[in-house]
Parts: structure tokens; sequence; C-alpha cells
């Protein structure tokens, strides 16, 4: 297929994996590179979160593409295929980090970190976002779900502030990652032409739209008292201009060695997994008086390592109970 005649959704479809590996490596130097990098690794540390939200969208992409092959008459099945997918390898790493002292009670449920809460949450809402999406004005849904993260932002957070912080947490940030998903399953559903994010007024848009949230989390790295509605806001914002930033990528996916694809893919096929372990590690191995090289090679390795266990643990697990599901049946 020729570029000019090339959709959004055929290149995030095309690239997807790489999109994964490449935010779980900013991701990774975002929560430590052991100085390695020097003053390479500012950035990672202020936008290095911005992958998560790679990651939210990519979900609301793929999420659209399962709801419309499979249907609404199927969410029994849909719900146990995600759920399969991200909670025995949670749980896993969540018992085990719970008996080691390094996660509290939540661990044993898989629930410790917040993005399994949030994306958990996501998958609930993403029948209602779908049916938003494909029985009315997609452009009116999208914008009323939008407008909805910025409610739920801006009310949620006095309103749950004597909840506790779990489920303050939870559900603020569904609401400011709401957007980030919806604008995922738009994309998917839109099947927009490249050459309409081409034009002028769009990227002049996106071009404000990303220094405004370049500053605001420059801001936000520089003085760390900054409000909680100021650290979540943004975003909201940061949503609108992913599809734009998954082009870019796209490019430098066209553009790379064999090689590289497949390093970076790596950490994509495997980045629940990583995310799941590396902080942990991280922890154990800055604690180590060994110089910064070897720590972020023994962190790093580590993570990965764990990470590759834990993936086929986690697959050997889910087997025995789709295994035994079925023999139950019958």
């Amino acid at each position: 297929m020729e570029e000019n005649t090339q959709t959004l959704s055929s290149i995030i479809t095309r690239s997807r994996t790489f999109l994964m590996g490449l935010a779980m490596i900013v991701i990774m130097l975002f929560h430590n590179s052991f100085g390695v990098l020097g003053y390479f690794a500012l950035p990672f540390s202020v936008y290095g979160h911005w992958g998560s939200d790679v990651f939210i969208f990519l979900s609301g992409f793929g999420i659209y593409h399962a709801l419309k092959k499979n249907g609404l008459n199927t969410l029994r099945t849909f719900y146990s295929r995600r759920l399969l997918r991200i909670m025995p390898a949670s749980i896993i790493a969540g018992v085990c980090m719970y008996f080691l002292g390094k996660a509290n009670v939540l661990a044993l449920m898989g629930l410790n970190m917040w993005y399994i809460r949030t994306i958990l949450m996501l998958y609930f809402l993403s029948p209602i976002l779908y049916v938003l999406l494909t029985r009315f004005s997609p452009t009116r849904a999208l914008f009323a779900v939008v407008i909805l993260s910025v409610i739920g932002v801006l009310l949620g957070v006095p309103l749950l502030d004597g909840l506790g912080y779990t489920w303050q947490t939870t559900i603020t940030w569904t609401f400011a990652r709401l957007s980030s998903f919806i604008v995922g399953m738009y994309v998917a559903h839109a099947n927009i032409d490249l050459n309409r994010l081409k034009r002028t007024v769009p990227i002049l848009v996106c071009s404000a739209l990303l220094i405004a949230l370049l500053l605001l989390h420059l801001e936000r790295h520089r003085c760390a008292s900054m409000s909680t509605y100021l650290h979540l806001l943004p975003y909201i914002v940061l949503a609108i201009i992913l599809p734009f930033f998954c082009c870019l990528i796209y490019k430098v996916y066209s553009c790379s060695p064999s090689v590289v694809r497949r390093c970076v893919e790596f950490f994509g096929i495997y980045s629940l997994e990583i995310y799941l372990v590396h902080e942990a590690i991280f922890r154990e191995i800055i604690a180590l008086h060994i110089p910064s090289s070897m720590q972020f090679l023994t962190g790093y390795g580590i993570s990965i390592i764990l990470a590759v266990l834990l993936h086929f643990l986690a697959a050997f697990f889910c087997g025995l109970f789709i295994k035994i599901k079925t023999s139950a049946v019958f």
C-alpha cells in the first residue's frame, strides 16, 4: 500500500508491537537509568511516564477491534480473555512481591499497581464506549467522553480525598486516562486517512498542545509540589496528540534496521511482565554499592530474564485453568 493511501489504523496495526516496546523502554528509563545516560536521561525523567498513555491508547485501539470482531453478544468471553491476559502474570508477580515484603495486600490479587487497576476499569467500560462510537456520532461521542474525563478529574480529586489512596488513584487516574483509551478506540473506528493529519491546521494545533504539555510537565518535574489537578489534566490533552505521535514513531519503525525492530519488539511482546517486575528489581539494584553501569546492566538484565520467566509461568497457569474449565464443562 502506498503511503498516500495509508490510514492511521493500518500503520498502528503494523507497528503496534514496536510502539509497545518503545513505550516500555521509555517507561523503564523513566523509573531509573542508573545515571549511565547523564544529561540525556533528563527527557526520560520528565516525560517517560507518557509511555503509559501510549499503552492505554493502544489498548483502546486493540479493544475496539476485539469488540468489532466478536460483537457485544460474547461479553463474557471478552472479559474472560482480558482477565486471562493480565491477571495471571499480575497475581504471580504480586504474590511473590507480597511474601518478599515488597508490596501490600492488594498484590495478592494482582492489584497493587495503578496501571493494572486502571486498565481493568477501562476494560470494564469499553463495551459502553464501543456502543457510543458505533451507534451514535463518533466525533460527538469522543468529545463527550473527553469532557467526562475533565469533569471526573475535577470532581473526583476533592470528593474522593477521604476515601483512601488506592480508591482515589484508581478512580481519578481512570478518568485521567479515559481520553487516551477512547481516542484509541476512535482511531480504530474512524479509519482516518493519513493525509488528513498532514494538513496545516491539525499540525499547528498538535504542535501547540505538545509545547504546552512539554512546559507543564517540565514545571511539574522542577516543582514537585504542583497540585493534583495540574498533574492529571495534562494527560487528557496528551490523548489528542497520541495519533500524531504514532505517525512519527511509524517513521522510525519504517527506517529502522530489522535487528533494531526485533529488539524493540521484544520489549513489546513482554511489556506486561517487564512492567510488573522492573520497578521492584530497580529498587533492589540501586541499593547495591556497584558502579552505575553495572547497576544498569544488572537491573535491566534481571528484569528481562524474570519477565520472560513470568510470561511462560503465567501462560502455563492460564492454559491449566482453561483445561480444567473445559473438562468441567464436559
